[in-house]
Parts: C-alpha cells; structure tokens; sequence
C-alpha cells in the first residue's frame, strides 16, 4: 500500500537547553551487590558532544531513542516529537500511559487503535517532510555503528485460533543519492519478521540485515539499494497495516511500546 507519505504538522516542544541530554547512553549493568535505579542506568553524555547526531555516529554503547519516563511524546534523545499518522480508513491515538512502564519503568507508549480495509497506520519519529532532497541529507541520522533496534511490547487483545492480533512493522526511511521517486531520493525498508504483542511485556530485538525494501519502494522508487543505508537514516516509525500484501487484516487493539534502543 502506499502509506509512506503523509505530510505531518507536528509542534516541536520548546527545549530550555539544546544540548542533547545525558540519557541518551546506558550505563553498564551495575555489578554485584549494587542495585541499579534510573539514575545510574544513564551515564552522561561528554559536554564535547552536544547534539543526537553526534552521539549517534561518535558515541559508544546504546543509544536509548525514548524510555516515556518524561510522560510525553517529545524524545529527549532524539531531539523530535512521536507523530501519528493514517493512510485510508481507521482510528489511532498516541499518548504515554504513566501506568504502563517495562523493565521497571513507569511509563510508555499507549498506541490504541482500529484499522479496516486497505489501510496503514504509523507512528513515527524523525524528519518531518513528504519530500526529500539533498538538504535534508545533511540532517540524516547516522545509525553505522549499531546493529539492531530494540523495544518492550504488549498488547491488550489475547491472541487465539480465530483471532490474532494484527503484527507491529519497524521501518526506516533512508536517504539514497542514486534512488529515484516523486518523493525525492529515498528508499523505505521493514523487517520481515512477525511481531504479534502478548499480553505480557516482551522484548523484541530486530537486527537491522532483516531490513527488506517495502512494497511501496518496490513498486514507486527506481535505483534503490537492497538494503538500508545506516548512515542516511531520516525516520523510523512503528506500522501497522491491513494490506494482504503487507501480511495484515482489519482489526483493533491497545498496544504499548517501551524501551526503545539502538545497539
């Protein structure tokens, strides 16, 4: 389906400091006989390195993108807002839920939902434009030196015989010079694998190599490369589709996501 591009409109929230804040990388995992709180779970970030950008291609260790502890939608982090998005016919809404929290948290992201007929529905985070052109490469996300992504997710709807929960995608939109569509020079990539949120909480772990081109890029963009590059990364968002083509069907549910890191 073509559900890439709908031209967003979302507020950023003012920052009193524009320096990227120390959450952005966990600390190591405590040793023996300490016990480990959200404070010492973080370390900070060195003063030299003032923006996301540069801790995500010179930083070390993971890169926490939101934990929702701050109980809003706004990534510390990332520098940028969750926005929720809809392509065809269907509900969403996005908010943090403070009585939700994974690992130990206390807070995360409330996605609830209803999906019909031939449609898709995103939240995303990341450069917001429908179209893309070299002067948004310069603000591209450089992801190299990580190898997967990783979050909590659970779901409220039990799955059974006759009724599964509809899966959760994860997407990038990359930045690709040799690529060609009305969009500009971009490719968008998904991971293949299902994801089906349980009732409890599960940590999901996609390694960025099970990325594959989407239908959309397959069907609208010429030249582009089989696999995402890393280093021009302009969004990431969350799907959810009923495509048939897309492995979806109509539904609804309520479904968190916590915890979401780069590795």
């Amino acid at each position: 389906g073509d559900f890439i591009f709908v031209p967003p409109q979302a507020t950023e929230k003012k920052l009193a400091v524009t320096a990227a804040p120390g959450a952005a990388i966990p600390q190591p995992a405590p040793r023996d006989g300490q016990s480990e709180t959200q404070g010492d779970r973080l370390a900070a970030i060195p003063q030299a390195v003032n923006t996301p950008h540069n801790v995500l291609k010179r930083g070390q260790g993971p890169f926490v993108l939101d934990d929702f502890e701050d109980r809003d939608l706004w990534s510390q982090t990332f520098l940028d807002k969750w926005s929720q998005h809809k392509k065809g016919r269907g509900r969403i809404n996005v908010s943090v839920d403070a009585s939700q929290g994974a690992n130990g948290t206390l807070s995360s992201m409330k996605i609830d939902y209803k999906v019909k007929e031939k449609s898709v529905l995103t939240i995303r985070i990341g450069m917001k434009t429908p179209y893309w052109n070299e002067s948004h490469r310069k603000k591209a996300y450089d992801l190299s030196r990580f190898n997967r992504i990783t979050f909590f997710l659970k779901g409220k709807k039990e799955p059974s015989l006759l009724s599964k929960p509809n899966k959760i995608s994860t997407a990038l939109i990359c930045y690709s010079e040799k690529s060609k569509s009305k969009h500009g020079s971009i490719a968008s990539y998904y991971n293949r694998s299902s994801i089906i949120p349980d009732q409890d909480w599960k940590k999901i772990e996609i390694p960025f190599d099970e990325f594959v081109p989407t239908k959309w890029t397959k069907t609208h963009v010429s030249y582009y490369p089989p696999k995402p590059d890393l280093a021009e990364v302009l969004q990431i968002f969350f799907l959810i589709s009923s495509f048939k083509g897309d492995g979806g069907s109509p539904g609804s549910n309520i479904v968190w996501i916590d915890e979401i890191e780069l590795h």
